[in-house]
């Protein structure tokens, strides 16, 4: 169960106390819409993840170079520079992503309106989950959850 605590002018933490005393890992989020993409990142933080986030496709393709494994990447799906299609695409045309396990993590898509049929067929392999806005928090956490918390969390 999610609780929020008030801390007076708006201001909520929210608590998990089993998830605190678990492992997490590195949730890397990829969204282009500023106040959700902090939201998220606020959000995971104060549940004990740690939080990488990129602005764009192509931000979160040269974040996946530079950081260890995340246990998650939560993709928006429709971004400009480079969409969650494209990320898609550019990962699996990148034999650096293939030799170093990058497909092997699991991605969980994030969209307002759901991509068309095409789009989700072609994403298909790669998406573990589909999270749609605006987010359920205690929907959002148990997705987040099932793929970063425990032994296996770097």
């Amino acid at each position: 169960m999610i609780k929020l605590t008030d801390f007076g002018v708006g201001t909520f933490r929210v608590t998990s106390p089993s998830l605190m005393e678990q492992r997490k890992g590195v949730v890397l989020v990829i969204e282009d819409d500023y106040g959700i993409r902090e939201a998220i990142r606020e959000f995971l933080e104060m549940e004990g993840f740690r939080v990488v986030v990129a602005c764009n496709g192509k931000e979160g393709i040269e974040l996946l170079s530079e950081i260890q494994s995340p246990c998650l990447i939560i993709l928006d799906f429709f971004m400009p520079v480079m969409d969650g299609s494209e990320f898609l695409q550019e990962l699996q045309s990148r034999p650096q992503f293939q030799q170093n396990k990058v497909f092997s993590i699991p991605i969980a898509l994030l969209s307002a309106a759901m991509p068309n049929s095409s789009a989700i067929a072609a994403a298909k392999p790669l998406v573990s989950a589909y999270l749609k806005k605006p987010v359920d928090l205690e929907g959002f956490l148990n997705t987040v959850k099932q793929y970063c918390v425990g032994e296996d969390a770097a």
